[in-house]
């Protein structure tokens, strides 16, 4: 829930997978699911996408980004960043450092230097399109990666 979190245990169920405790009741069947809470009951649809970003969040992710071709991510966190590209295959971490006030207003740059990685990260506060589903994010981000640099979309949980 936005203000507070619950463990409910697994229940007995006929089929998909139910969760239950103290008048919650949390029944999933593949990509649906129906919330039952303080006497009402919601029927939700999974938008894999935002349940993506939103376990991020949850992980503690401050800002993530994306991009496509191949697909790649960036998670920032308190103390590192980590940028997985090729749809995961290839992946590098690195410090988090302090952010730096770039250019022009709101935006925010990390450069990030190791004895194997040198890593930029520039956002701007400018919405940006998906360049695949179209989905829209507040924040531009390029990221420079030991001399190649990769453009996407990113957002901050604020968002």
């Amino acid at each position: 829930m936005a203000d507070r979190r619950y463990r409910l245990p697994r229940a007995l169920a006929a089929s998909g997978v139910h969760y239950q405790a103290g008048g919650i009741s949390v029944w999933n069947k593949g990509r649906e699911a129906t919330l039952e809470l303080d006497g009402r009951s919601s029927h939700c649809v999974e938008n894999r996408s935002r349940a993506i970003t939103e376990d991020a969040w949850v992980r503690g992710v401050e800002l993530r980004a994306t991009g496509n071709e191949p697909g790649r991510t960036l998670e920032l966190f308190a103390d590192r960043m980590v940028f997985l590209d090729a749809y995961g295959a290839r992946r590098v971490t690195v410090p988090r450092p302090a952010r730096r006030d770039g250019p022009t207003s709101g935006e925010l740059v990390y450069v990030a230097e190791t004895e194997a990685h040198r890593m930029t990260v520039d956002v701007r506060p400018a919405p940006c399109a998906d360049s695949m589903s179209g989905e829209r994010r507040p924040a531009t981000v390029e990221i420079r990666l030991d001399g190649k640099t990769y453009r996407g979309c990113g957002e901050t949980p604020a968002h």
